[in-house]
């Protein structure tokens, strides 16, 4: 188990580098936009479909976030419960999130097979789809990968508890 953690650590850390220079080319791209309209009243053909196409790259922080236990969430109630029963929680709603994310990245890599098959491309670009379904695809698998490992992490955590509570009896 420790070393599907270690590896779903890695993936989400590379994920996480591909997200930051997404992140820059969209705005560099917005802002090129901005100027070309400014200046020349001429802006730059697709930016939209542009972004729409990166946003999809975007989605691959959602694993990487997971991990670092970064996702807003209410700890209101979740404060006042003991750790363990904190991390069952946790367990609770890392499978969950593991289930819903794992349907969505087959039903995605069935879109994938559809858009290569149709030959499906944006209207204005010409561009085809199925490379940016796939980047949805692998975001939702790297955030499935993620919960996994987390589910992991905490069942390995209450072991240890477990064990350490029994030697102190």
């Amino acid at each position: 188990m420790r070393v599907y953690i270690k590896i779903a650590k890695a993936i989400a850390d590379i994920a996480r580098y591909i997200v930051e220079v997404a992140i820059v080319v969209i705005m560099l791209l917005t802002v090129a936009d901005v100027l070309m309209r400014l200046i020349f009243n001429h802006p730059i053909l697709g930016v939209s479909e542009y972004s729409q196409m990166l946003m999809a790259i975007i989605l691959l922080a959602a694993g990487y976030t997971a991990m670092q236990d970064g996702h807003i969430k209410v700890d209101l109630v979740m404060n006042k419960l003991s750790e363990k029963v904190q991390k069952i929680f946790t367990i609770i709603a890392s499978l969950l999130a593991a289930i819903i994310g794992g349907l969505i990245a087959s039903r995605t890599y069935v879109e994938v097979a559809r858009g290569i098959r149709e030959h499906q491309t944006y209207v204005s670009l010409g561009i085809v789809k199925w490379p940016f379904y796939l980047m949805f695809a692998l975001a939702m698998t790297v955030m499935t990968l993620s919960a996994v490992a987390i589910i992991f992490e905490k069942i390995i955590e209450l072991r240890e508890e477990d064990k350490g509570g029994a030697e102190h009896e």
